[in-house]
């Protein structure tokens, strides 16, 4: 299937990144993948009615949907599409999705919800018997070592299991292969030390890399004096670094005060 990129979709998906940042604790270091949580979000959309569609709605689409956007582009046609679109690697970029919804055996699941995240969202549909977490959760975290070639682990545990009656997640990796990147070479001009501040408490002091007998090599990029995507205001900086596969890029945002 081939992905339309809906500029309205793309924006949003965008703004739902932005919104995780700004909802976060300022002093605390966090790793997410907006991506993951929407495509989530986007599974239990499938299946949701009432309020709770149209909250997940205004979330995942901003509340458009196949009538009053794009009649070929519906949320479900959408974010089907993408999963299935970042899955073929390229230039060596590879991306593992797993997608899953584990229910409680003392429960059971619309045939038609569970044949509709199968199809659309590859996602694996399976009950499990929740009184027996640690087995529950060792056979979770099994699925998403595997899906994702070992590279995410432990990503569920006995007492995440204990209160629930379902599990559904995605979890979404991209991998960079050294082929992806090419080798840009960077020389400090000045003997100093450099600040670099995790919080508004703590500092670490990086050492000046010409005391370095060999140029330090960072696997990125090997072009010089090539026009990059920057732009600035009063409060940060962006840079985009893109990879050779340019439907990826490396983004950098830095905020001009502590």
């Amino acid at each position: 299937m081939a992905l339309n990129l809906n500029s309205s979709f793309l924006n949003v998906g965008t703004n739902f990144g932005l919104d995780m940042i700004r909802q976060s604790p300022p002093n605390i270091q966090l790793v997410v993948s907006p991506l993951s949580v929407i495509l989530a979000l986007a599974m239990v959309q499938a299946g949701a009615r009432g309020k709770t569609k149209t909250q997940i709605n205004e979330a995942i689409s901003d509340g458009r949907s196949a009538s009053n956007c794009c009649p070929l582009l519906p949320i479900i046609d959408y974010y089907s599409g993408l999963s299935n679109n970042v899955l073929t690697a390229a230039e060596g970029v590879q991306t593992k999705i797993a997608n899953a919804f584990y229910l409680d055996k003392r429960y059971s699941i619309e045939k038609d919800y569970a044949d509709k995240i199968m199809k659309e969202y590859s996602a694996k549909v399976e009950t499990l018997d929740f009184e027996e977490a640690d087995d529950a959760a060792k056979i979770i975290d099994k699925f998403v070592s595997d899906t994702t070639e070992g590279k995410i682990k432990n990503f569920i545990n006995e007492k995440a299991m204990k209160d629930g009656f379902f599990i559904l997640f995605s979890r979404w990796l991209n991998y960079f292969e050294k082929s992806s990147t090419e080798n840009l070479t960077f020389y400090m001009s000045e003997d100093k030390t450099r600040e670099f501040y995790i919080n508004d408490s703590q500092t670490l002091h990086l050492e000046s890399l010409r005391k370095c007998t060999k140029p330090f090599q960072i696997e990125f990029i090997r072009e010089y004096r090539k026009n990059r995507s920057y732009a600035e205001d009063e409060d940060m900086q962006v840079l985009s670094l893109p990879y050779k596969d340019t439907s990826y890029s490396f983004n950098i945002l830095l905020p001009k005060e502590r």
